[in-house]
């Protein structure tokens, strides 16, 4: 049975953090792009 440290939990919410705030904003650039074609 392997024992998750405290620095892999931490490590891993900030991995999945990361993933989310990239997710986030290629959805806002690609909503920006579809919606708003002309730069603003």
């Amino acid at each position: 049975m392997k024992v998750i440290d405290h620095k892999d939990a931490i490590n891993r919410r900030l991995y999945n953090n990361q993933s989310f705030v990239l997710t986030a904003i290629y959805r806002v650039s690609f909503f920006k792009r579809t919606v708003l074609p002309q730069p603003l």
